[in-house]
């Protein structure tokens, strides 16, 4: 039985192997999936449409 493993190191690691999962995916992810809870992030955070596209850069 062969056995994979992945290691996830973050820094952009993920991004280099075509894993998409920054925050503007995960939104929309969040969006398509539970729009009830998305909303309430927004609402909370004050989201506007770039938010997720420069959440490191607000931080």
């Amino acid at each position: 039985m062969m056995v994979l493993t992945l290691y996830v190191i973050g820094n952009g690691f993920y991004l280099h192997h075509g894993i998409e999962s920054g925050y503007w995916r995960f939104g929309e992810y969040l969006k398509a999936n539970d729009a009830a809870t998305f909303e309430v992030v927004e609402r909370y955070f004050e989201l506007d449409g770039g938010f997720r596209s420069d959440f490191e850069a607000r931080a």
